[in-house]
């Protein structure tokens, strides 16, 4: 066979080997082979996923052909993390681990097969990789290292056979940064390496018995750390006493020590004690390290700054895993009202966490069993906390993830239901095509085919029937009831039907389910108290609106603050106490250093002013305009403006 006749190519090469698969099959030949062909599955799924074709088997070996590193890498991300997940979830005794290497290189292609260096040096990683690990080689390594959010430890130059390579961990899960001896090696006497060897642990002897007393405590102090964080784990860090002045220590103390022991209890989260909290903060773990080290999934972070008789607190939560920040607080108390602020931060805190990190607790009751796949369950808590996180606004490609989930998840009520109220938001937000209406239509019907008794596909049957179709006009209410038959409940169902109901405009029964809802999920997403307030306000219950005002103000972060004072000038204004008013106004406006135009744009803007709240929102920035700049009053807003029911009559 000449050259010419020779099939080369550039492939990135993936070779996953099983650990201890000998001994597994002693043990249990059966309940071996089984769990082998589960881990296979898994990985086939994810090389379907990831455009990664399988060339060759060899027992408990599998080597795939990908054209991206970057996919073959986040493939084996994902496949040694679902591989952790399977083990600790089974109740079989055989827990299989793999090995992963890595390689782009020349290749020989030989019908299906591939042959030549790049798959040797990729075999090689593999037998160089951790368990439950994955090695790359140099080459990959630089194709990815930019492109990916992985960490990386640096193995240097490496000889496995004849083959030698540079190489490169990837740290996931548990995997630790270690040292492996390199390729370059000298060549010392053996008489010269075991009186080294022997000087060295005399050597740490002595200084470990010196130092016995040491090190006895950090070891408490790890085993102190380690065996908190079990599950969906959060860890409030000390708060930080930016104030330059000691004697202020007391405040980020006390604030922490309230935060921690208040908020564990009422949460689905493990919280992570007060003395584990100030053990983990002294020894300066990374977000990284917190994370692969201490199965921590959520940090709060904390300061105060003091000045005259105030003092500024600023909170943020973060997630660990996407290194993103979910939600940050930044206001000011008073020192002499110290216990009030307390509490003030705490409420702040719990919101923050229910909203952001629980609430897939609350909207259904049951959502977990409709999912197999945890991933895919965690992808669409993830995907639905989103929503509910401050700046959120539905884009033009919203609908996709719920899209791809589905194509994962195409028999599963839930995820084919938040499909269809992803594609009814954008049409909410003026995002969706008019040629895609009827694809709302259908994923809805389709939910309530795979479930009629899922509960939460009548509330949104209902309105899209009504509102996206045009073919439901007479019976809106009727569909809606039906999903509080089956599930009443059901907070997000609840929700729904109280806000539907507002639509239709039956503001008193929209109110019962709201208020339902709201005592359900008092922390819940403040999309709720808002519209409870329109309802409120739509049947002149002022009083009512501001009282939930007063506590949005409080309790409901940015957001919650800019629609609380909004409301409640509002309904101030429209009850005769308009200088009242008028002084919260511009204060807020000051506060928050605001032109009245940038007001009311984010009011416009917020993710929270759908189209269910435009008469309300339109009425309300009539009455500021009215109050401070009426020359901008266009005439469109005075024939829009209900006279009717506002009197504007100083």
């Amino acid at each position: 066979m000449s050259r010419k006749d020779i099939d080369r190519k550039i492939a990135v090469i993936f070779v996953a080997d099983v650990v201890g698969y000998s001994q597994h099959m002693k043990k249990d030949e059966e309940e071996t082979l089984q769990s082998f062909r589960a881990c296979r599955k898994i990985l086939e799924k994810l090389f379907d996923e990831h455009d990664g074709r399988v060339f060759n088997t060899a027992g408990d070996s599998i080597l795939a052909e990908f054209s991206s590193a970057v996919s073959a890498v986040v493939c084996a991300s994902e496949f040694q993390n679902l591989i952790k997940e399977r083990n600790d979830n089974t109740s079989s005794s055989i827990k299989i681990e793999f090995r992963i290497g890595i390689n782009m290189g020349d290749v020989v292609k030989e019908g299906d097969d591939l042959y030549g260096d790049g798959v040797n040096i990729a075999a090689r990683l593999e037998a160089l990789s951790q368990p439950n690990g994955v090695c790359l080689s140099k080459t990959v390594f630089d194709l990815v290292s930019n492109k990916t959010k992985f960490v990386f430890n640096d193995l240097g130059e490496q000889k496995v056979k004849d083959e030698q390579f540079h190489a490169f961990d990837v740290l996931i899960g548990n995997n630790q940064k270690r040292s492996i001896k390199g390729a370059k090696r000298f060549n010392t006497p053996l008489y010269i390496s075991i009186a080294v060897v022997i000087g060295l642990v005399i050597g740490v002897f002595f200084y470990i018995y010196i130092n016995r007393e040491k090190f006895m405590f950090i070891a408490s102090q790890n085993d102190q750390i380690k065996g908190q964080a079990s599950g969906r784990s959060l860890l409030i860090l000390p708060f930080i006493n930016k104030s330059g002045l000691d004697e202020f220590d007391y405040l980020s103390e006390g604030i922490t020590d309230h935060l921690i022991s208040s908020i564990s209890p009422t949460t689905i989260l493990n919280i992570l004690s007060t003395q584990r909290s100030y053990l983990i903060s002294k020894k300066e773990y990374s977000n990284q390290k917190l994370r692969d080290e201490l199965g921590i999934n959520f940090l709060v972070n904390g300061s105060i700054f003091t000045s005259d008789k105030k003092f500024r607190v600023n909170i943020e939560l973060v997630d660990i895993k996407r290194n993103s920040k979910i939600w940050s607080s930044n206001k000011e108390y008073l020192l002499t009202d110290l216990f009030s602020a307390q509490d003030q931060i705490e409420s702040l805190l719990r919101r923050a966490i229910q909203t952001h990190l629980t609430m897939g607790k609350v909207f259904s009751n049951s959502l977990e069993k409709y999912f197999e796949n945890k991933e895919d369950y965690k992808e669409l808590l993830s995907l639905r906390a989103l929503t509910f996180q401050e700046g959120f606004a539905v884009t033009d490609d919203y609908d996709q993830p719920f899209k791809l989930l589905v194509e994962r998840n195409p028999d599963n009520s839930m995820a084919v239901y938040y499909y269809a109220d992803s594609l009814y938001r954008k049409f909410l937000a003026n995002k969706l095509d008019f040629t895609d209406y009827s694809k709302a239509h259908e994923a809805i019907l389709k939910a309530q085919e795979l479930d009629p008794d899922n509960s939460l596909v009548y509330p949104l049957l209902g309105p899209i029937e009504t509102w996206v179709m045009g073919i439901n006009q007479m019976g809106l209410e009727d569909t809606l009831l039906k999903g509080l038959k089956k599930g009443s409940e059901n907070y997000r169902t609840l929700v729904l039907i109280g806000n539907n109901l507002n639509s239709i405009s039956k503001f008193s029964e929209g109110i019962r389910y709201l208020k339902k809802a709201v005592k359900i999920a008092p922390y819940g997403p403040i999309t709720t108290e808002i519209f409870l307030m329109r309802a409120y306000i739509e049947t002149k219950r002022f009083d009512e609106a501001k009282d939930l005002c007063l506590t949005m103000i409080e309790e409901g972060g940015k957001q919650g603050a800019l629609w609380g004072t909004s409301f409640l000038t509002f309904s101030e204004f429209v009850t005769g106490e308009k200088e009242k008013a008028k002084t919260h106004l511009k204060n807020f406006i000051e506060e928050n250093n605001y032109t009245l135009d940038e007001l009311i744009q984010d009011l416009r803007n917020s993710p929270f002013s759908a189209s269910e709240l435009d008469q309300s929102l339109e009425d309300m920035i009539y009455i500021f305009l009215y109050m401070f700049e009426p020359e901008k009053i266009t005439p469109y807003q005075e024939a829009l403006f209900r006279k009717d029911l506002y009197s504007l009559e100083d």
